[in-house]
């Protein structure tokens, strides 16, 4: 090739080069400045994202710190509900205090104040589902009340009110947001064996004018006498035939349940345990079959007596009493005259199937040998003592003392006596011949052998029906139960909110 043609094309090949080169660098330069938009929306981007983080960070902290305030009130709240207006009045200060003094809230970096509580943050009711009311309204009708809610939002505004940092820079955009949260508590088992009976009289209290000087006004709480034992499977208010039932452990008041829960193989467990797994019996209808399978279940009774045999409840969950002596009047000498039978003797007063110590005046040709086991695990009380719509002090009722045994149970004959070093109040002592202690290895419960029991209104119509619970009975079993009796002495009635075995928070 000629030199001049290698000439001409090198600085052709060289022109090319320097064109392309500056055809790269216009577009380079309009470039540039997309990239440097592009990089300060990436940084807002990042710092929305930052801010969003923070930000949300702090809601959610304070939604934590709210939630637990929440569940501390309504627990500390739902824990003094007793069935009476004092329990509520003490459920409202508890919630207040549980709410003012919150260690979350002394520390939380967002409060303004530290007296946040307002007592519209606090509602009851007798379920979880409601309805609920004023803790006002709950202290006028206080007997049925279970349940607790408490709700953040109607406290003091600044407790969930959260400043934003860096998202109250963003355009419309506010200052800050704020937050809530809320709480249920409420009783959801309860201390009852599945065993109900008749209330013996629909009255939760009536007074007894015992003869003497004075009179011995004695209270009788659904028609039974405290201190007085009862075979229970031998009552009926409305007939000559035993009346007694098993109680459906699992459906809710109000509920359906099926016949199948109600037989012995269900109700077992509950009956060792001595509970219920219902939030209530009082504040509607429960299900129950009769009559009680005794001869099924009395060894389910009798692990109170530290007897286990058979059961498959052990002294784990069903622990045995702590005093496991039997207070048998046929085989210890507690009473002067030895007594003819464990509890009152069974009669027909009128229509009823009832004991001698109802009727007044006592039936004629009753003897003092027929009152069985009397004041083994408490004493008659002075009706005096009783003032409706209130329950039971925790201190008891104000007592009748033992010199009133010949007004209480006089026969026309002669008086009852006893072994007063050896009898009376038995079941307190925890040496001697009255006591007698479980197995080393099974740790003893005091009280265990005390039934808390639901009080029908009777007739119950059906073999599996619906049956109105009046009221909850204590009764003390004496001596183990057999297959045919269950002896227990009255101790009283009690609310449903002091027999209460499961306190739960509900979210």
């Amino acid at each position: 090739m000629p030199l001049v043609a290698k000439s001409q094309i090198r600085t052709h090949y060289l022109c090319e080069r320097q064109a392309r080169r500056a055809s790269h660098r216009v577009p380079r330069r309009g470039q540039g400045g997309a990239v440097a938009i592009l990089a300060v929306a990436f940084i807002y981007l990042d710092l929305v994202i930052i801010g969003l983080a923070l930000d949300l960070g702090s809601v959610y902290h304070r939604n934590l710190e709210l939630q637990g305030i929440a569940n501390s009130a309504a627990m500390a709240a739902v824990k003094e509900l007793d069935g009476s207006t004092d329990g509520v009045n003490r459920a409202t200060t508890a919630a207040a205090n549980a709410a003012n003094n919150s260690q979350l809230m002394y520390h939380s970096p967002y409060l303004r104040t530290n007296q946040i509580w307002q007592q519209a943050a606090l509602q009851m009711a007798p379920s979880a589902e409601g309805p609920w009311q004023s803790a006002e309204a709950s202290a006028s009708a206080p007997a049925t009340i279970s349940f607790v809610r408490i709700d953040t939002a109607l406290m003091d505004p600044s407790a969930g009110s959260v400043a934003l940092t860096l998202l109250r820079l963003l355009p419309g955009s506010p200052s800050s947001v704020a937050t809530s949260a809320h709480a249920i508590a409420g009783h959801t088992g309860l201390a009852i064996t599945p065993l109900a009976i008749c209330a013996m009289s629909p009255s939760a209290a009536a007074p007894r004018t015992n003869p003497g000087s004075p009179a011995k006004v004695e209270l009788v709480e659904f028609g039974f006498r405290r201190g007085v034992s009862y075979d229970l499977m031998n009552l009926n208010p409305n007939g000559t035939a035993p009346a007694n039932f098993a109680v459906d452990p699992i459906t809710p008041a109000g509920g359906v349940g099926g016949a199948g829960y109600t037989d012995a193989a269900s109700i077992g467990p509950y009956v060792c345990g001595g509970q219920l797994a219902i939030p209530s019996v009082m504040t509607a209808p429960i299900r129950v079959a009769q009559p009680f399978p005794l001869a099924a279940l009395l060894t389910h009774l009798n692990t109170r007596f530290d007897q286990y045999g058979g059961t498959g409840c052990n002294a784990n969950g069903a622990p045995p009493d702590r005093n496991i002596k039997a207070f048998s009047v046929t085989t210890n000498s507690y009473m002067s005259p030895r007594q003819t039978s464990q509890a009152a003797a069974t009669i027909l007063n009128g229509n009823r199937l009832s004991n001698i110590s109802e009727p007044q005046p006592v039936p004629t040709g009753t003897t003092n040998t027929q009152y069985g086991a009397l004041w083994t695990y408490t004493q008659a009380v002075a009706y005096s003592a009783y003032l409706p719509g209130h329950p039971e002090p925790n201190a008891g009722y104000a007592l009748i003392d033992q010199s009133a045994w010949p007004a209480l149970y006089n026969t026309g004959t002669s008086d009852i006596k006893w072994n007063w070093a050896q009898y009376f109040l038995s079941y307190q002592y925890l040496s001697g011949p009255n006591f007698q202690g479980p197995a080393a290895d099974h740790r003893g419960v005091a009280k265990r052998r005390v039934l808390n029991l639901p009080l029908l209104a009777c007739p119950v119509a059906g073999s599996n029906a619906s049956a109105r619970v009046l009221g909850i009975g204590r009764f003390f079993m004496t001596v183990p139960a057999t297959a045919t009796s269950l002896y227990a002495e009255f101790a009283g009635a009690v609310p449903e909110q002091r027999v209460v075995s499961r306190l739960e928070l509900l979210q």
